[in-house]
């Protein structure tokens, strides 16, 4: 269970109790010790004092996501219940993640095992090489191919290229590409579930307390802080929604946002007037969807990852083994 989720638990369970936001910290904390809950004490005092949530949070050290979570949440008029909403897209968020992190613990070994023979072989490849010189023994093609990418990457110039453009890609990734993990196959398809699922989960409860579809949208929006795209598309569809646009119309214009296959159904609801409960059948198909996605990451692309691993370990054997083969038979000869 990740630190967010389960502070944002605790506070849930309190809060439903109908106490004060800040007395209901205090009782989900008060037998407990660790910085992230004095930090909440911290954040509980702040409130008494009349500051402001997001004051209060960036004062007391609160965490971003957890900051906004709670903003959100008291800005759509229904706090536990719409805090309560952001709670279970997080565990859900925090479950399939320590699912996918358990399937990639074996493929991630293999990397580190294989980036650490590399490592190795930058050391030992000069010595290697001059070992068949001395012998005059011509080297195979993947032993010369290994020793040249040895040589490479024992320049600094290389690792100082690599440090500046991972820098580059973290940069393009936060600022322009906020969205790009949604883009790589399977597994952005589980990762787009998670977003897809909080935004719906938000606007049911708030349409359920029949709040204004553009105040809906506003109030998602400010849970969308960490990525500045969906919190945009977000506020467009406010936009749209405060002109008299239909949520059907909305739903077809942000595909980033919504799943296609929610259109037809929304299409229904709103001549049934049945949006909420329309959204809770997109809730249950999102979780079947991320599920089925995430199973297809287990079973095809772990193990398409580990083979990967081991063709390049076996190709990194044979460039080292080949020419000592070589050797012994030239030397016996």
């Amino acid at each position: 269970m990740s630190d967010t989720h389960e502070t944002m638990l605790l506070i849930s369970q309190a809060v439903r109790s109908k106490l004060p936001l800040s007395e209901a910290i205090r009782l989900s904390v008060m037998d407990t010790h660790s910085r992230k809950h004095k930090a909440l004490l911290r954040f509980a005092d702040e409130l008494e004092t009349g500051l402001e949530l997001p004051a209060a949070a960036r004062k007391a050290g609160l965490s971003r996501k957890l900051s906004q979570n709670l903003e959100a949440a008291l800005k759509s008029g229904d706090f536990p219940d719409y805090f309560a909403e952001l709670t279970e897209a997080e565990h859900s968020r925090t479950k399939t993640l320590q699912n996918l992190a358990q399937m990639f613990s074996y493929p991630l070994f293999l990397g580190l095992a294989m980036a650490l023979a590399l490592c190795l072989f930058v050391v030992v490849g000069p010595q290697f090489e001059r070992i068949f010189v001395d012998f005059d023994t011509e080297l195979p093609p993947f032993t010369i191919l290994f020793l040249a990418v040895a040589r490479y990457l024992g320049l600094p110039a290389f690792w100082a290229m690599l440090g500046v453009t991972a820098v580059i890609l973290l940069l393009l990734q936060r600022l322009i590409f906020p969205t790009f993990w949604f883009y790589i196959p399977v597994l952005g398809r589980v990762l787009w579930t998670l977003s897809s699922e909080k935004l719906l989960r938000q606007l049911r409860i708030s349409l359920r307390n029949h709040v204004p579809l553009d105040k809906a949208f506003r109030t998602a929006s400010r849970s969308f802080r960490l990525n500045w795209q969906l919190r945009r598309q977000c506020r467009q569809a406010a936009a749209l929604a405060a002109e008299g646009t239909k949520m059907s119309l909305i739903v077809s214009l942000f595909p980033l946002l919504f799943p296609k296959w929610l259109l037809p159904l929304i299409r229904m609801a709103e001549t049934n007037d049945t949006i909420p409960d329309t959204l809770s059948y997109g809730i249950e198909i999102l979780d079947e969807d991320r599920n089925g996605a995430t199973l297809m990451v287990g079973t095809a692309v772990v193990p398409l990852t580990c083979f990967g691993f081991l063709f390049f370990a076996g190709l990194f054997v044979v460039a080292m083994f080949m020419p000592l083969i070589k050797l012994i038979t030239t030397l016996s000869g």
